[in-house]
């Protein structure tokens, strides 16, 4: 009920655009059956999931067999996040793509780039990659018309950082950022 209530609140409210989906791991490795709905996960649980409420969509990987559906989360090594159950990581200049980005880290790139946090996912998704990665990362705007498909990106500058996902061109993993540094999902 609890459950119900916060997304209730946050939809009417409209302060937030996405809850964490957070549960508190065991000793033996599994979760405790209790999934709590935060603004961000205490330093005692894990990301499971999120909930974006624009649209309402419960972002998470699973695995099925014919018997269950489990949840897994993502080990994204010590320069990766795990947002949205994908493994984000940043690029480490405006002039290299996706592509680049994940082969430095052993990975190849997941269209959850373009899906999630790029052209075709939302401004909130992309905030919230960014925030993962730079937590004091302001709300992420839109931009409609970009010079590349860099999907969702961050301008760092001493005046002042700023976060754009591009809506088009498509995002695509061998577009560069310009003088963005790109976000980027690899598996």
């Amino acid at each position: 009920m609890k459950t119900v209530a916060l997304l209730a609140a946050l939809l009417v409210t409209g302060t937030a655009q996405a809850a964490m989906v957070c549960a508190r791991p065991r000793s033996d490795g599994t979760f405790s059956t209790t999934l709590k709905l935060r603004e961000a996960c205490k330093p005692n649980e894990v990301e499971i999931g999120i909930v974006t409420l624009q649209p309402l969509r419960l972002y998470g990987p699973t695995t099925t067999s014919s018997s269950t559906t489990t949840s897994t989360i993502p080990s994204c090594g010590p320069s990766g996040q795990a947002v949205g159950g994908f493994c984000w990581y940043f690029a480490a200049s405006g002039a290299e793509n996706c592509n680049d980005v994940c082969a430095a880290v052993g990975r190849t790139y997941d269209e959850a780039t373009r899906t999630f946090a790029g052209s075709d996912g939302t401004t909130s998704n992309c905030s919230l990659v960014a925030r993962a990665i730079f937590p004091i990362a302001p709300a992420a705007s839109s931009d409609p018309s970009c010079t590349t498909g860099r999907g969702c990106g961050m301008y760092l500058d001493p005046d002042g950082t700023s976060v754009e996902r591009c809506i088009a061109p498509a995002t695509t993993a061998a577009a560069i950022g310009d003088f963005y540094r790109r976000l980027c999902a690899c598996s």
